[in-house]
């Protein structure tokens, strides 16, 4: 019973993520200052909104991503829309590969990543 409770509340955060991952407004247009390269220019930048509301400047083109913090959920969710190939990363030492065995089917490259993050609160 709580492993289904458990697996409703993950999706629930799952669509939770997805739904507020579409609330930034991303802009592909030069602003005014001229910060901004021309899409498809090799300093091609587009602005988004984080998490915490501030507006950051990234690139256009994302390469790799080093997800950290709730590694499973950001992992997930990076498999989920199929960029998984872009983690740079591995898997935590104390998380169990049996445990995550999925994510590793889907991104079986994490496994020779260097890890950067572990689980430990001190």
């Amino acid at each position: 019973m709580l492993k289904k409770h458990l697996a409703i509340i993950c999706l629930l955060l799952m669509i939770m993520t997805l739904i507020s991952s579409g609330c930034g407004t991303p802009s592909n247009q030069p602003s005014a200052s001229g910060n901004n390269a021309a899409v498809g220019s090799k300093s091609a930048k587009r602005e988004v909104v984080d998490g915490y509301g501030r507006r950051v400047m990234v690139p256009a083109d994302i390469k790799s991503v080093a997800p950290v913090g709730s590694y499973p959920v950001i992992l997930s969710f990076i498999l989920a829309v199929g960029e998984g190939d872009k983690v740079t990363c591995g898997l935590p030492g104390s998380f169990s590969k049996t445990t995550y065995k999925y994510d590793l089917v889907f991104a079986p490259q994490l496994v020779t990543k260097p890890v950067v993050q572990n689980t430990q609160k001190s």
